[in-house]
């Protein structure tokens, strides 16, 4: 009946019209695949599923490229989450660094030369200001990274020309894969974060406005 008549956009070439049919049929054997996958295995199905299309016409063809493209995007959709993660755990780092930093001064009255001297004595006893920050001892180097950073430190302790201030930044291993943003944080406690491409971050420690990627 002439009420189901849909008329195409003036716009649209015949011959991308035709493939209307046969790629409604490919995405609804995708949409119905993806629902008995998820139920059944219970997750998404992912790039390296084995999938059988029998049949190479037009159907088959855009099925081929539909679950190709819809396992991809769904592949992007963890790389990003899992980026993200490594991204907030950087960040969290930097700010317990800073804290036992603080809390080291406020024992010694000067800031530790470096991570693992981030120690104080308390009644005969050593104790470890914070037991998370241990991943930095092994996280100086971009070939030994902690979640997908390795961490650049700089501690200049007190002397007569200048007051004691430290700066730690953590940076992609990996650009775009294990992390986007550099961050970094000094003695005021906040948390900085730049995209500069995985660059280290050139900091003078005796002037806190002048750090800048580079």
């Amino acid at each position: 009946p002439g009420s189901e008549i849909i008329k195409l956009p003036d716009n649209l070439p015949n011959k991308n019209a035709t493939l209307i049919e046969p790629y409604t049929c490919a995405v609804g054997c995708i949409d119905r695949y993806k629902s008995i996958h998820d139920w059944v295995a219970g997750d998404a199905f992912e790039i390296s599923d084995t999938i059988v299309i029998y049949g190479v016409g037009a159907i088959g063809m855009l099925m081929v490229a539909g679950f190709y493209l819809a396992a991809a995007a769904l592949e992007n959709i963890k790389d990003q989450g899992a980026l993200k993660e490594n991204e907030i755990k950087a960040a969290k780092i930097l700010t317990k660094y800073a804290k036992a930093q603080e809390i080291y001064k406020k024992h010694y009255g000067d800031y530790a030369a470096n991570a693992s001297g981030l120690i104080i004595e308390e009644n005969g006893k050593y104790i470890v200001i914070d037991s998370k920050l241990k991943v930095l001892n092994a996280s100086y180097s971009k070939e030994n990274p902690a979640n997908g950073y390795y961490y650049v430190e700089l501690v200049e302790r007190g002397s007569k020309s200048h007051n004691s201030s430290f700066f730690l930044s953590a940076v992609p291993a990996q650009y775009g894969i294990s992390g986007l943003n550099t961050f970094w944080i000094d003695k005021r406690g906040v948390v900085m974060k730049k995209n500069n491409g995985a660059k280290p971050i050139y900091y003078n420690i005796n002037f806190l406005d002048e750090s800048r990627g580079d």
